[in-house]
């Protein structure tokens, strides 16, 4: 089974490839990531919020059923367009408070609390696609 199932993702109207989309789910517990919340220390959620939209693609490729997930996945894809990774949203903003239900959703549906259990790798006897981390 191959591990990242697409070649390209397309989130918030914009084409990342596999290596984009790492170097931006790596930056979310980075405090010296590359947006301007980043810089002053403070967690930028838009980061936060495309991990869990990438992790959501993923396991949808993957073959994971998705009739619980679909339209969190496109509301999530449109919160990204117009919050894009590296935005500099934080907790505080109103662009979060918009967000918070999708990324609990979604983060839900990537542990396996939904309708579809987590697709685990059979090495690591875990979910493949929570926390998605470079090297997978």
């Amino acid at each position: 089974r191959n591990i990242w199932p697409l070649s390209e993702l397309f989130l918030g109207q914009k084409r990342y490839t596999k290596e984009e989309a790492l170097a931006w789910m790596n930056q979310a517990g980075d405090p010296q990531g590359v947006s301007e919340a980043s810089a002053a220390g403070v967690a930028d959620v838009s980061i936060t919020v495309f991990g869990a939209t990438v992790a959501g693609q993923l396991n949808v490729a993957a073959g994971n059923i998705a009739s619980c997930v679909e339209q969190t996945l496109s509301a999530a894809d449109e919160w990204l367009a117009a919050n894009p990774a590296g935005s500099g949203v934080i907790e505080t903003d109103a662009a979060w408070q918009e967000a918070v239900a999708l990324y609990d959703a979604l983060d839900a549906y990537n542990s396996g609390e939904l309708c579809a259990p987590p697709v685990v790798d059979p090495a690591a006897s875990a979910p493949l696609f929570l926390p998605l981390l470079a090297g997978q």
